[in-house]
Order: structure tokens, then sequence, then C-alpha cells
């Protein structure tokens, strides 16, 4: 089942991974992936 995004959602299964899986914090990933949250 594909999940409707709006026009500037960047967040995919991958970053959600890369962000879980990281031993940085949340707001160095955001910064270095161009996310706001």
């Amino acid at each position: 089942m594909e999940s409707i995004l709006h026009e500037n959602a960047k967040m995919t299964l991958r970053v959600r991974k890369e962000i879980q899986n990281s031993v940085q914090s949340a707001a160095k990933i955001a910064k270095r992936l161009a996310l706001q949250f």
C-alpha cells in the first residue's frame, strides 16, 4: 500500500531507517539531510 505524502514531504522509509540506526542526534541528521521537523 502506497502512502500519500504532501508535495514537500521528504521523510521516506530510507530516511526513517537512517535516523533510527544513527548514533547522531536527530537534529544533526535533519541538518545533513536538509529536513525540518
